[in-house]
């Protein structure tokens, strides 16, 4: 599969997969003399099942089974109300129109696993998160909503600096999907306290 899109996470959902898209030159090291910083290349990612990639927007990418067959999924950081025109493609969730997007952010893109009796720490971010439930079942906590169980499917976003945890009581271990947006000049996250975790309504 060939198209292109605003920017983008790629994800090995099931089956290895291979990935060719551009890629632009952040570090050039002294022995390299094949590339110029900022200069824009063509790479090709093999992801192994669970592994990500990022595709720059608008720019012309191949998807391609790296070994049998392979399905993957992308996180497109698309405008309110775009339509990607591609038949081959199935929209799965849309999240929310995303506010108070840090200038010059730093996109993240991470799987996490919590494991029976699991727990996140309580933390906050520096930017807006996106969380899609990907496997088991977790309860979510924020400080706007309280407490929501999530299953496979599920999708939950917060605001900036917004208190929250994952917890998996009991069962298989649970895994889900979870993009940031955050400002490289602060710390990736806000860790609460211990003191203050203890006497926080937030865990009650």
């Amino acid at each position: 599969m060939r198209h292109s899109h605003p920017f983008a996470f790629v994800y090995a959902e099931n089956g290895a997969h291979r990935l060719t898209a551009d890629r632009v030159i952040t570090e050039v090291f002294g022995e390299d003399t094949d590339h110029t910083l900022g200069e824009t290349v063509s790479v090709l990612s093999e992801l192994a099942q669970g592994e990500g990639a990022p595709v720059m927007g608008d720019s012309e990418h191949l998807h391609e089974a790296a070994d049998g067959p392979s399905t993957f999924s992308g996180t497109r950081l698309d405008y309110p109300d775009y339509i990607l025109s591609d038949p081959r493609v199935e929209t799965v969730f849309v999240s929310p129109t995303l506010e108070e997007i840090p200038d010059n952010s730093l996109a993240v893109f991470v799987s996490v696993k919590v494991p029976p009796g699991g727990e996140t720490s309580v933390h906050s971010l520096p930017g807006p998160e996106f969380i899609y439930q990907f496997t088991g079942s977790i309860d979510y906590q924020n400080g706007l909503i309280g407490v929501r169980p999530m299953t496979p499917g599920d999708i939950e976003g917060i605001p900036p600096v917004t208190l929250v945890q994952e917890r998996k009581a009991a069962g298989q271990t649970a895994a889900f999907l979870s993009w940031f947006l955050v400002d490289p000049n602060e710390p990736f996250a806000f860790p609460l306290p211990p003191r203050s975790l203890r006497n926080h309504r937030f865990l009650s």
